[in-house]
């Protein structure tokens, strides 16, 4: 979409100055700290509570979060790949989560995994989480395995071809004795 400059910079402008003014506000009641914009704070009815304790005091109750939740799926969440909840783990996000992938290749090998590996997953299945699925290599040589893979996929595709020959030459040995027997 095309801006004029004069609406472009007012834009960007605005932008800046709303970012710059942000307004750093604690939750009266579980005092976590959280940036508001001013225009917020002339809203009617703002206490300054965050969304979770404003919720609470709507409703009359908190909703639990963790283990005693509803939802709490053994702290066990799916994506593109398996998480794990492991607070305390070294390869653990801001949530606690670590890739179930991780966990289990370095139970199985007890160690960690260096800096600078990934976990590749053998049958390409992300949620498949076998230790003996998993193999542990630099990041560099990862970028590599399309090609390997493709060599891979000639030689097993080769591998039927032969199978199926054989097949059909076993057929037709089968169909020509028992046209002998006849």
């Amino acid at each position: 979409m095309f801006l004029g400059k004069r609406l472009r910079s007012l834009f960007l402008t605005r932008l800046e100055v709303s970012m710059r003014n942000l307004i750093k506000i604690t939750c009266p009641d579980c005092g976590k700290e959280r940036e508001v914009f001013p225009c917020r704070l002339r809203d009617h009815g703002f206490t300054g509570r965050c969304r979770r304790c404003a919720d609470a005091k709507l409703h009359g109750r908190v909703y639990p979060r963790g283990p005693l939740s509803h939802a709490w799926k053994h702290g066990r969440r799916m994506r593109k790949y398996a998480f794990i909840y492991s607070p305390g783990h070294h390869r653990a996000d801001k949530r606690g989560y670590v890739r179930e992938h991780i966990v289990v290749w370095e139970a199985a090998h007890s160690m960690r995994l260096p800096i600078g590996w990934v976990i590749h997953h053998y049958n390409g299945d992300k949620k498949d989480n076998r230790p003996e699925n998993l193999y542990a290599m630099p990041k560099s040589m990862h970028g590599a395995l399309p090609h390997l893979h493709t060599l891979r996929i000639r030689e097993l595709e080769q591998r039927v071809q032969q199978l199926e020959a054989r097949v059909v030459k076993l057929e037709v040995e089968q169909v020509l004795s028992v046209e002998l027997k006849q």
